[in-house]
């Protein structure tokens, strides 16, 4: 072979070579990062999620269907990024859609970081105790510097097995959830959540799972043990939502019998 033939080629390998060695370690990259918190799914955009389920559930009401445009509840708020996110999603929706109703933000969290692992459907080498802390101070101060409203937030301090009491469900049963962010990345806290959200929840409330993918989506771990559990329990179940995008984020409540109407979906 032609000696700058034989140069051509090999410098074509070596091309090829570095691209697969780029692409496998973005893999890896992908991976670990998904074995660990919050990786943005790959076609799912947060924002735009947010809007559609605003328009989607502010027009069924309008339109008379069981389902109301009620408030956000996000559960583990840490420094307010899917927060701010949210806010600027309703902005958005309100620019272009005359909402029913005027939207608050509950935000729930210890703001002391995570809790203490209680089960072994919690372990991981990931997250420790007390990680991801940030005050409330400092959670409202983010949230101001970035114009929201903080008349529009309510914070619930506090663990969820101590804050989220009965008493608490009762005060919030005319300020019930239309959409959910659920980011306590523990199965004990998230099961916990669910079971303290039944009696709030309503035909179409949907719900965001900011770590459906911790444990790579294993069932009997994490988000996911804790959706089955609550799906075998109770009235009502989870079930993806196609606003998921095939992500598995997604998902509604559904109760047809303790609805007025079927709700178009």
């Amino acid at each position: 072979m032609h000696p700058l033939l034989t140069r051509v080629v090999r410098s074509g390998v070596v091309q090829v070579a570095r691209q697969q060695w780029k692409l496998l370690a973005r893999q890896l990259q992908v991976l670990r990062t998904s074995m660990n918190t919050t990786y943005p799914l790959p076609n799912f955009n947060l924002q735009l999620f947010f809007e559609d389920a605003i328009r989607w559930q502010n027009t069924l009401q309008r339109q008379g269907a069981n389902i109301d445009l009620g408030h956000y509840y996000e559960f583990g708020v840490y420094t307010g990024t899917t927060m701010l996110t949210f806010a600027r999603a309703l902005r958005a929706a309100s620019r272009t859609t005359r909402l029913a109703r005027r939207v608050t933000l509950y935000a729930f969290d210890s703001f002391q970081g995570l809790p203490k692992a209680q089960s072994v459907y919690d372990q991981t080498p990931f997250w420790k105790q007390g990680q991801y802390a940030c005050s409330q101070a400092e959670f409202l101060q983010i949230l101001r510097s970035k114009g929201v409203n903080l008349n529009d937030v309510v914070c619930v301090p506090g663990y969820f097995e101590d804050s989220l009491t009965a008493e608490l469900a009762v005060s919030l049963a005319k300020e019930p959830p239309s959409i959910i962010t659920i980011d306590c990345d523990l199965y004990s806290s998230t099961i916990t959540v669910l079971q303290w959200l039944r009696p709030l929840l309503r035909h179409g409330t949907l719900f965001y799972f900011d770590d459906i993918w911790s444990f790579l989506g294993h069932p009997e771990f994490g988000e996911w043990r804790a959706i089955q559990e609550f799906n075998a329990q109770g009235e009502g179940l989870l079930v993806e939502h196609h606003f998921s995008l095939g992500s598995k984020r997604v998902w509604v409540y559904t109760n047809p019998a303790a609805s007025r109407s079927e709700v178009p979906v």
